[in-house]
């Protein structure tokens, strides 16, 4: 899921991805899309060596599942305030978490 996020996050332009790429990761990249994309490559790698899901097909999670968990992510975004996000996007983000289990 947060490698989704954060490339979600960095095509919005949000420059703390490339940021944690640079002081988490050592990437050294000048220009924060490339930062954040090699940064983002690092982290789930990372994840991959503690044997931490990667993709929702890790998780047991078939993609005729999103749609409820988006509107349910949705939901609760709008409840703590989080005003960027709806549905509509938090599916996209959701998408991108892929593979999926084979239904």
């Amino acid at each position: 899921m947060m490698p989704a996020w954060m490339t979600y996050a960095a095509g919005q332009g949000n420059p703390r991805i490339a940021c944690f790429a640079r002081n988490v990761f050592d990437v050294e990249a000048a220009d924060d899309a490339t930062a954040a994309q090699e940064g983002i490559a690092a982290f789930k790698q990372w994840l991959k060596k503690i044997g931490s899901y990667t993709s929702f097909a890790d998780a047991g999670i078939p993609a005729s599942g999103i749609d409820k968990i988006a509107e349910r992510t949705a939901f609760l975004a709008d409840l703590w305030g989080l005003t960027d996000y709806n549905v509509e996007n938090i599916s996209e983000i959701y998408r991108a978490c892929g593979p999926f289990k084979e239904e």
